[in-house]
């Protein structure tokens, strides 16, 4: 059984080693005739996509996103079956099996977005389990809907590639393919069917975007102008359920220290959305600060800081939001109406809120004393 797996998918690779490029393996009847062979084969795919989510965690527990009190790990559905069969041997270029068929999923992924035939509606279909929508949602035999099996595939996946697991060498030949066509391909699908298939009030998804780090990726690929409009969507989704009274959902951007240093720097260096553009040029600074915001309000802000030690990231990325906000607001006021005026302004005073209740520790004083290194954090940014 080891070595039909490791024969099967060293024969899978040869092919696209010998293509190495998404052109030629677009315009390849080889290629072609490999996607048809695949699309027939669901438990092959369903094998792949276990794979995929066996990768480093073989338990298949998804942490409750919720420890205090200790609540019961989730259990991710075996509705795929089966992984492919580990085997610690080199399979091609690969050091195992469990890399080769990672890498031949990616690229049957990228191939099937890419071509417009049945074949590769058959195999993304297959992926999803056909739960592209709530609507088409079905449920496994234990009676869990696939929706969040096909929510889950997406976030592995996602978290697989920010990673860099897939990320060829930058010498190899698809490098370049990688970073400009078949990631940011791949990576818009996935966010789209995460997005479909997420169901924000259910704790399972909650724990599923903090264990997938789903925040953080988000704005980890904000700077990419075509994947830009769904993260911010996602975002706004985690912010808009964190309005609640339970503030479960607020909880999420303060379980990683990556997630919640992003939010700094993300507040500090995105540009203010472009003069009439409309609904897809939000203002991610406001989303940022809110979210800020309400973590202030609960006291999980600077509890979050200070287990992070991300004081002087803080500091610095409020203070200099707040002087970038403040800049624009002067040097635009004749191209904004008052509407938009009013809206930098309550993103200043958001990050003015923020500020000042780091500095006082997240205490209910009348007196804020700064220590000398914060002082220089704040000249520092207010300086530039």
């Amino acid at each position: 059984r080891a070595d039909v797996c490791i024969q099967a998918l060293d024969m899978f690779q040869s092919i696209f080693t010998a293509l190495p490029t998404l052109q030629s393996q677009l315009s390849s009847p080889l290629v072609s005739g490999l996607m048809e062979v695949v699309a027939r084969e669901p438990a092959l795919i369903h094998a792949l996509c276990a794979t995929l989510l066996a990768h480093k965690d073989p338990t298949m527990k998804l942490p409750h996103f919720q420890q205090q009190p200790p609540k019961e790990d989730f259990t991710i559905s075996n509705a795929y079956g089966p992984p492919l069969l580990l085997v610690a041997e080199r399979c091609g270029k690969y050091p195992n099996t469990y890399s080769a068929a990672l890498h031949f999923l990616y690229r049957i992924t990228v191939l099937s977005t890419g071509m417009d035939n049945s074949a590769s509606e058959t195999i993304w279909n297959t992926m999803m389990h056909h739960t592209l929508s709530e609507e088409d949602a079905g449920v496994d035999e234990d009676g869990k809907p696939l929706s969040s099996l096909a929510a889950t595939l997406c976030a592995k996946f996602l978290l697989t590639l920010h990673e860099n697991t897939l990320t060829p060498h930058k010498k190899s030949a698809d490098y370049q393919d990688f970073i400009t066509i078949t990631s940011p391909l791949i990576r818009h699908n996935l966010l789209e069917a995460l997005k479909a298939n997420l169901d924000m009030e259910d704790e399972y998804s909650q724990s599923l975007l903090v264990a997938m780090q789903v925040p953080g990726i988000c704005l980890k690929i904000w700077d990419n102008p075509h994947l830009r409009t769904l993260a911010f969507e996602i975002i706004s989704m985690m912010v808009g359920n964190s309005s609640s009274s339970s503030n479960n959902l607020v909880r999420i951007f303060v379980e990683s220290k990556t997630t919640l240093s992003s939010l700094f720097q993300m507040l500090a260096t995105a540009p203010p959305p472009e003069p009439n553009q409309g609904e897809e040029q939000s203002d991610i600074r406001a989303v940022v600060a809110h979210i800020l915001g309400s973590l202030a309000e609960t006291g999980l802000l600077t509890q979050a800081v200070e287990r992070f030690g991300l004081k002087s990231a803080a500091i610095s990325g409020l203070a200099s939001a707040c002087l970038t906000t403040s800049n624009t607001a002067a040097t635009n006021t004749e191209t904004k109406n008052d509407d938009e005026l009013a809206t930098s302004a309550t993103l200043s005073s958001r990050c003015m809120e923020c500020l000042v209740d780091l500095l006082k520790g997240g205490g209910d004083v009348e007196t804020t004393y700064i220590t000398k290194a914060d002082a220089e954090v704040i000249a520092n940014s207010l300086g530039k």
